[in-house]
Parts: C-alpha cells; structure tokens; sequence
C-alpha cells in the first residue's frame, strides 16, 4: 500500500498515529514533511510544542510555513539565544509576520 497516496484522505487521528510511527521510526515510507500539509493547526502545534519542550527530534524548518506568528517570534528568539540548535535563525526570518521583524530590529537597535 501506498500510504503517500491516502494522506489527504486520512482523518486527525489516523494522521497524528502516522507522525507518531515517523517519529518513531517505525514508518519510512513517508517522511513528515509529506505529512505536515495534511495536519491540522491542533496537531502541528503539538508537534511544534513537543519539539520546543525537548520531547522529539525534528528538522523544524519543516514546520515553519505552519505555524503561528507567536510561535515563529518564539522559536526565533530561542534560537538567536542559542537554547535550540540545529536551525540557522536566518531560516526563521522570511516566515515572521511585519510586526514581529519591527520588534526584533527595534530590540536589536535598542541593546546598541
């Protein structure tokens, strides 16, 4: 069976059993970059938040075009800090809302 095939048919609970065997490493015929368009908000931000709390081990850059603009602002600033590795914080940029970038240049000229 092709699972790649059935993942815009799969239901919430179905898919979040999916990223579990992923992450898991019990699923290799599809990767969770393939999965993640097909999630709801609920469960990418449980993957999101599982990643931000230690839990798993993900390439996050892959959830980035889904998450919310507090979570991106966030994960930008653990990640400029240097609490979470693995991503290059210029990754993070093209995906902060207008707002976001202004604060964050704004704190930037402030510390000079």
């Amino acid at each position: 069976m092709n699972i790649k095939k059935m993942l815009p048919f799969l239901d919430d609970d179905s898919l979040k059993q999916l990223v579990d065997l992923i992450l898991e490493g019990k699923e290799e015929s599809v990767s969770l970059k393939s999965v993640i368009p097909f999630l709801s908000d609920q469960a990418t931000m449980d993957l999101f938040n599982r990643f931000m709390n230690k839990e798993i081990e993900l390439d996050i850059s892959i959830l980035l075009p889904y998450l919310e603009d507090d979570n991106l602002k966030e994960l930008y600033r653990k990640v400029s800090k240097g609490e979470i590795e693995g991503i290059d914080e210029a990754k993070i940029l093209p995906y902060l809302d207008e707002d976001s970038l202004k604060e964050i240049f704004n704190e930037y000229v402030a510390s000079k």
